[in-house]
């Protein structure tokens, strides 16, 4: 794994794991935060729910693919999902 050098405030370097997405939803974790509801957007495969659940294993999660290609993947995950593709205005969207 590579590492991220940051310096505390005495100038002493320390070494951290880079910011990835579950490096960070760990960190809200710690401040406390504890959502209810996640939606994932654009969830593909449910992968960053799956991983997010780690983290979060009380919220609910709701999962949005437009890629009907992906639902069998996503009804596996278990989570609530929905295909549709998500916009400012409702429209119908064909392929």
């Amino acid at each position: 794994m590579d590492y991220v050098v940051s310096y505390s405030q005495s100038g002493t370097p320390a070494r951290l794991p880079p910011l990835t997405e579950i490096v960070a939803l760990r960190r809200l974790k710690a401040t406390g935060w504890q959502p209810r509801s996640i939606y994932d957007i654009g969830a593909l495969r449910g992968d960053w729910s799956k991983e997010a659940a780690e983290v979060f294993p009380a919220a609910e999660y709701f999962l949005f693919e437009a890629n009907a290609d992906h639902e069998r993947d996503l009804k596996s995950r278990g989570y609530r999902y929905f295909i549709a593709a998500l916009g400012a205005e409702d429209a119908y969207v064909s392929a």
